[in-house]
């Protein structure tokens, strides 16, 4: 009898370990081994919500990953107090083997809801179905975080427009910041935000194409109502750097600054634009001109760069750049009527107040330029002395006058055969002249290696040069030298009718003679 019972007894007892195995175990027996992992920042943040309201953005979720070999189901549930809702997609989700899913999670509190703090929970369970059609729960999972309900609010309205004053459908982000933690309280877009929170500090940001546009800090106290319109920076400068070019085969002596900076248009194509660099010297301005002239500006990065020389030349001192990026408004006669300033960037400093010589270099800039004039001094001389032996010789037969090329309707300009365009007589064609061993960008065409053509320019498509006021030349110290923004013309193409080569205006060139 004794073996009898202690035998039953033993049944009992596997019965009762191989029923316990099949309520923890997240599989079958005859499945391979694998688990369940659980994650996501619904557990990161501790919520804070007023009564009545929603907290209701894609960064909040909640992760669970499938390492079995096989697809599983889970149970989804909240555990929270009573007045607090947390929103979840249905019941029972399935995950196919080694896959994950994402969920998003709403927390609600209804406006009864009693003020205070809770513990609110999100659990799962593990279900597998066996072969007999029952249902077999396995492990359970959760995770959990903190929400406090307050009965007081303040009210928040924000859109977000361009400097244009252009509305953005921007994606705009709320968060509530304490202690130096930001959390995730609501989303938009629409480029506009409406939202009632707490009394404290917050964050809102701004993005467009996954580029943030604006980020804004802020505070409100009970029963306020704050309301703001983001001016978004659609157009950004960065990466400006200006770098010493030393003349070559030297330690300390100063050729060119190399300017370099990327421009940014991250929303939309801008119409009639340019980039303006300011240079001031011991922090007085000394220099602003247009650097980049932009007929559109596309939706993209640009990489732009040039060398810089001072107009006369470096000095013993502290130089600081700054670029300005304009949008021109015109009227029906193409004159600018408005700029709006879209972006401006950081300074960048260039010091050459000690360590580096830059006289030798100045004094070679000055030698050149009066060896240039007597050269070119000589050749005018010489010209006029023959010109002049031949008008006085009986024999000398007379030579033809020059006369500008003359355009019959229906034939292509003989000094750009139709293209408009001729190649620079300074720099031929390559956008940089030597001044012995430096390389600089060409004065004549602004570094385009090309010239509008004069010969069949129309008259009525030319402006004052705003330059020079139309007098071709500019005084400067020492006498008068030809102005550099029109070639010593006078004149300049407006920029209805201009050419751009590489989002650079092309300038008028001289005309050419027979």
């Amino acid at each position: 009898m004794k073996g009898i019972y202690r035998l039953k007894l033993l049944i009992i007892l596997l019965l009762m370990v191989c029923s316990f195995v099949s309520i923890v175990t997240p599989v079958s027996a005859d499945t391979d081994e694998g688990s369940i992992a659980v994650t996501g920042s619904f557990s990161s943040y501790q919520y804070k919500i007023v009564q009545g309201e929603t907290i209701d953005t894609p960064l909040i979720n909640i992760i669970f990953i499938n390492k079995y070999a096989h697809k599983v189901n889970l149970e989804i549930y909240q555990d929270a107090p009573e007045g607090i809702t947390i929103d979840l997609p249905p019941e029972i989700i399935t995950i196919d083997a080694y896959s994950r899913i994402d969920l998003p999670v709403v927390i609600s509190a209804a406006e009864d809801a009693l003020p205070g703090e809770y513990d609110i929970y999100i659990r799962a369970k593990l279900i597998q179905e066996t072969e007999k059609d029952g249902i077999t729960v396995g492990s359970e999972f959760a995770l959990k975080t903190k929400l406090t309900v307050f009965g007081e609010a303040a009210d928040l309205e924000f859109d977000v427009v361009d400097v244009a004053g252009k509305p953005i459908r921007a994606i705009m982000n709320l968060y509530q910041v304490e202690n130096g933690t930001m959390t995730p309280m609501t989303y938009s877009d629409t480029g506009m935000l409406t939202e009632r929170v707490i009394p404290g500090t917050y964050d809102i940001l701004a993005f467009w194409d996954n580029y943030q546009l604006v980020r804004h800090t802020f505070s409100v106290t009970a029963d306020q109502f704050y309301q703001k319109t983001l001016i978004a920076e659609t157009v950004q400068i960065y990466a400006f750097s200006a770098t010493p070019v030393l003349v070559e085969n030297t330690d300390d002596q100063l050729a060119t600054a190399d300017i370099r900076f990327v421009l940014h248009n991250i929303y939309e194509d801008l119409e009639d634009c340019r980039v303006v660099m300011l240079v001031y010297k011991n922090d007085k301005l000394i220099e602003e001109r247009d650097i980049f002239l932009f007929q559109t500006l596309e939706v993209k990065r640009h990489s732009l760069g040039f060398n810089y020389v001072p107009a006369q030349g470096w000095e013993q001192a502290e130089y600081k750049f700054m670029l300005e990026f304009y949008v021109d408004e015109k009227d029906e006669n193409d004159n600018v009527i408005n700029s709006l300033l879209y972006a401006k960037s950081n300074e960048s400093i260039l010091d050459v107040s000690s360590g580096i010589s830059f006289k030798n270099i100045a004094g070679f800039f000055n030698l050149s330029l009066i060896l240039y004039v007597l050269f070119a001094g000589l050749l005018a001389g010489i010209f006029f002395l023959i010109k002049s032996l031949l008008k006085k010789s009986p024999t000398a037969s007379q030579p033809a006058p020059a006369t500008p090329p003359k355009i019959i309707p229906g034939k292509e300009c003989p000094d750009c055969h139709g293209e408009e365009k001729v190649t620079c007589p300074v720099c031929e064609g390559k956008g940089h002249t030597m001044y012995g061993s430096i390389k600089e960008e060409c004065l004549y065409c602004s570094g385009v290696g090309e010239v509008m053509c004069a010969a069949c320019v129309n008259p009525s498509h030319l402006i004052e040069c705003p330059k020079c006021g139309g007098e071709g030349s500019i005084i400067e110290t020492g006498g008068s030298k030809d102005c550099t923004y029109c070639n010593g013309l006078g004149n300049i193409v407006s920029r209805k009718y201009a050419k751009y080569s590489g989002g650079v205006r092309m300038k008028l060139g001289k005309k050419q003679k027979d």
